[in-house]
């Protein structure tokens, strides 16, 4: 039968497949993902470029993505601002790394507006009261 001709007896099949088969795809892009992300951010994600605090990378990477934040919807950019209390010397070194993903010019889902990766400015005393 040809691809665009209809069959009107034609009936909908249901997929015979596992959970574990749909959800084995999903599980390979999200590690794709985390794999990016630790290979972009890389340094930044450790408090210092001492060899023992290296260790931390996936640590940092965990606790970043499951940071809480806030979103902003503006005409032409999706801002997430994310906060993650960090040290002052890490806290700078992973905004930098953040505000070096607009490189990538990554795009929201609906494909005209960017992406914007923000560190929550680190509380102070006088911003506590």
């Amino acid at each position: 039968m040809p691809q665009i001709a209809l069959d009107p007896a034609s009936q909908r099949a249901t997929l015979k497949t596992r959970n574990r088969a749909l959800l084995q795809p999903l599980k390979f892009v999200a590690e794709n993902a985390r794999r990016w992300l630790l290979e972009v951010l890389g340094p930044a994600l450790a408090p210092s470029d001492r060899l023992h605090d290296q260790e931390t990378l996936s640590r940092t990477l965990a606790a970043l993505i499951g940071a809480p934040g806030r979103v902003r919807f503006t005409e032409k950019f999706v801002t997430v601002t994310l906060d993650l209390p960090l040290p002052p010397t890490a806290h700078a070194r992973l905004a930098a790394a953040l505000e070096g993903l607009d490189q990538n010019h990554l795009r929201f889902t609906d494909g005209t507006r960017g992406v914007v990766f923000r560190l929550a400015p680190r509380p102070t005393r006088a911003s506590l009261h």
